[in-house]
């Protein structure tokens, strides 16, 4: 259900080519239909024009439990 996934972005830290991305996921886990929140850091680095690492940091319990039967 994408149209149930919300982003709230609280920060984005820009260093050189890396960048730290702070905020809030929201999503639907699909085996389940259970809604889950999730903090969330990314880090990423860039080349060019295009991210090429990226790095997610996320409450990996609340979707386990999410998506567990």
């Amino acid at each position: 259900m994408p149209e149930k996934n919300v982003d709230d972005i609280e920060a984005l830290l820009v260093d050189g080519d890396h960048a730290v991305m702070l905020g809030r996921f929201t999503r639907v886990a699909k085996g389940t239909g259970r809604t889950f929140m999730t903090p969330i850091a990314m880090h990423l680095q860039v080349a060019g024009d295009k991210i090429v690492k990226l790095h997610p940091y996320e409450d990996t319990l609340a979707v386990a439990e999410a998506y567990a039967e």
